[in-house]
């Protein structure tokens, strides 16, 4: 097996006498130097090197009888050594090691006495381990296609041999050729195959590129087919070199929850997706985090907050939490004039009637353009920023009657490029400068029974059954300190989106209508910074 980057090297397996059995060694200078890596009395077989070419993950027979081997990392620079033992199943057997691409997972087969074959995933450090990653019969991993895609040979249905890509994390799979594998590839994408990727074609010897295979390259075909390993000797493949947590720029407040990210690079700074990212916190009295990078205060202090990528590279931060930052920035109960504190648009303007809550905002847009309004002043959002309001809308009919209530950053609306009187705000780079709720959802009957909210990503989200018939309902946006967006729907938390906004350090909030025909009533505002903890978003379906 050749070390990545260093072809002159190659890790291969000899027997010993002292130990009676196959032992790992590395081969250097034409076979003219020969190290012996391992030293035990159980087999050592040869499996995978890391793509630094640093680690050799491999089968080992030292922790068991029978021939049940056990998967383990070894630093070939320290024989014998055990930088990590990946997998401890007597009642199976674990083979052919195969490392991803990007460093994080190492796939293999498993022989199990109870359950059968199958193939399975573990990160780099052997904390978490999966197992039957898809549906396909077998336990044979032939290699990478990318770093979330295995190349598997397996039978179809009707048991004609397959060569397919599969996806490790939705168990999805797809054919690239009829035929069988020639041997194993650490050449990530390719794979040397007796096969044809069409019915039409010949079955010959090809080096298949699974993710693009009309660029094979068809290979002089002997009878039998020749056996094939695939190595890459050239430069260095692109792996994950560094992880680096993306942290907040000041103390989390006690009443907040703050979702930390993790972004990766390879060795020239070009970014890399992590993968199997475990977090954990230092102190759970102070701060927990969960299995997303979601960090919940629970106390004032100090706390180091880890996260890494499969074991394989990781990062650390120092977090602080402070005391709590909830506070009300005003209550807008709609009885003093509208323009004191809101900037109105539209034809007509918006007005303000008495209703069973008070006064009461009607946005009274018609059937042209929208109308409604918008702060005069921006509020600071470091800390999180969060609106309260009840309303009534009644539909009756399903064009140009909706409403919408807006958090978008200043920076991205141009006020003093519109008139104020026709057409809305704009707003660049929407999807990502402002967090929307807009009922109904559509313009169709079906959607009168849901809302659209948005902030970064899109969902539909079921309201209360009267709300087309105009009873009240009571809506809260909250945005988080993180840039990400969450709805409350009569004091039930409903969506968090896990996109994360561009707001800047301020942001203004905005309501508009269409009412032909109809009249919609908007309640009084209650606007906050923060995050008010009488709402648990833990639990709250993400997207």
């Amino acid at each position: 097996m050749i070390r990545p980057g260093t072809p002159d090297f190659m890790a291969t397996t000899r027997t010993f006498a002292d130990s009676g059995g196959e032992e790992l060694v590395l081969v250097s200078d034409g076979g003219q130097e020969i190290d012996r890596l391992t030293f035990q009395p159980g087999d050592e077989y040869v499996g995978s090197w890391s793509p630094d070419g640093q680690y050799l993950a491999h089968m080992t027979d030292r922790w068991t009888d029978r021939s049940r081997s056990d998967l383990m990392i070894l630093d070939p620079t320290s024989p014998d050594s055990v930088i990590a033992r990946l997998t401890n199943d007597r009642q199976a057997r674990d083979g052919r090691p195969m490392w991803s691409p990007d460093g994080t997972r190492i796939a293999f087969g498993r022989g199990d006495l109870e359950s059968g074959d199958t193939r399975c995933i573990v990160s780099a450090d052997g904390q978490d381990l999966r197992c039957s990653i898809s549906e396909l019969p077998g336990k044979g991993v032939a290699g990478w296609a990318s770093a979330l895609e295995l190349i598997v040979a397996a039978p179809d249905t009707a048991g004609a041999p397959k060569i397919m890509v599969v996806n490790v994390r939705t168990g999805d799979h797809r054919v690239v050729a009829d035929g069988q594998v020639l041997g194993l590839s650490r050449a990530t994408a390719w794979i040397a195959c007796f096969c044809r990727r069409t019915p039409t074609e010949p079955y010959q010897t090809l080096l298949l590129p699974v993710n693009d295979p009309d660029h094979a390259i068809r290979l002089q075909g002997t009878d039998p087919p020749p056996d094939l390993w695939l190595y890459e000797v050239g430069k260095r493949r692109s792996y994950l070199d560094r992880v680096r947590i993306i942290a907040p720029s000041q103390p989390i407040a006690l009443d907040a929850i703050f979702r930390l990210g993790l972004e990766g690079s390879d060795a020239n700074g070009t970014p890399v997706e992590p993968f199997a990212v475990r977090w954990w916190s230092g102190d759970t009295l102070v701060a927990t985090v969960d299995s997303l990078g979601e960090v919940r205060p629970k106390g004032e202090g100090t706390v180091v907050i880890h996260a890494t990528a499969g074991g394989w590279r990781g990062d650390s931060i120092e977090l602080q939490v402070g005391p709590p930052e909830s506070r009300l920035v005003f209550t807008e109960d709609w009885r003093n004039a509208i323009d004191r504190r809101w900037v109105p648009f539209g034809q007509p303007r918006p007005t303000v009637q008495s209703s069973d809550r008070g006064p009461t905002l009607v946005p009274n847009g018609d059937s042209t353009f929208p109308s409604g309004l918008y702060l005069r002043e921006s509020i600071p959002v470091e800390q999180g920023l969060g609106f309260e309001v009840e309303v009534s809308t009644p539909i009756t009919q399903v064009v140009w009657q909706n409403i919408r209530f807006f958090v978008t950053s200043p920076r991205a609306t141009d006020r003093d490029g519109w008139d104020h009187a026709l057409g809305s705000l704009p707003i660049s780079q929407f999807t990502w400068r402002a967090c929307e709720l807009k009922y109904p959802s559509q313009e169709n009957v079906q959607a009168l029974e849901s809302l659209v909210f948005s902030g970064g990503q899109t969902r539909i989200v079921k309201v209360p059954p009267d709300m087309r018939t105009g009873a009240w309902v009571r809506l809260r946006v909250q945005v988080f300190p993180d840039g990400r967006c969450g709805l409350a729907i009569n004091g039930t938390p409903r969506v968090l989106h896990d996109a994360r906004l561009s707001l800047g350090d301020s942001a203004t909030i905005m309501v508009l209508s269409y009412e032909h025909n109809t009249t919609f009533l908007v309640g009084p505002i209650e606007v906050w910074r923060g995050v008010r903890r009488d709402m648990d978003w833990q639990n709250v379906e993400r997207r």
